[in-house]
């Protein structure tokens, strides 16, 4: 594929990309070699969740974080580029009963361990699904994975 094209993946990534440019208080953190712009922290929340493409649940995983904009999702398989429009379900247990809350997202990275999703949120309903899961969710300690 020619790096340059454009195509509905290419400008989601740029829509994205100008949103984030556009708010004003960032964290910046480095990782490695990249350096990170988000304009909210995320908490350490682990909560099941399913990657859903195309309508189809591909991988149930669990969130290393989750943030107003986005979450690290911890996964075996991870097998998404960059610009990859997907779905999020989120299981969230909530008074003893589970709540399914699904955003739709796209994949702003990959590495061995999961995806880093940005989500495409626009309107009320689900960005207060965002900050239920954010402020109200358990936050439990996030085990170190082991590579084999």
């Amino acid at each position: 594929m020619d790096p340059g094209a454009r195509g509905p993946a290419s400008e989601v990534v740029g829509e994205a990309e100008r949103r984030s440019r556009g708010r004003g208080a960032q964290a910046v953190r480095r990782c490695g070699m990249t350096m990170e712009r988000r304009w909210s922290d995320r908490s350490h929340v682990r909560l099941e969740a399913v990657v859903v493409h195309q309508g189809l649940p591909v991988e149930r995983c669990w969130t290393r974080d989750v943030g107003l904009e986005g979450a690290f999702l911890d996964m075996q398989l991870p097998q998404f580029d960059k610009g990859v429009r997907v779905e999020v379900e989120f299981l969230v247990p909530r008074n003893g009963e589970v709540r399914r809350r699904r955003l739709p997202a796209v994949v702003m990275h990959r590495s061995e361990q999961g995806l880093g999703v940005m989500f495409l949120v626009f309107d009320q309903e689900a960005f207060r699904s965002i900050e239920e899961l954010v402020y109200h969710a358990p936050v439990v300690p996030t085990p170190e994975r082991q590579v084999h």
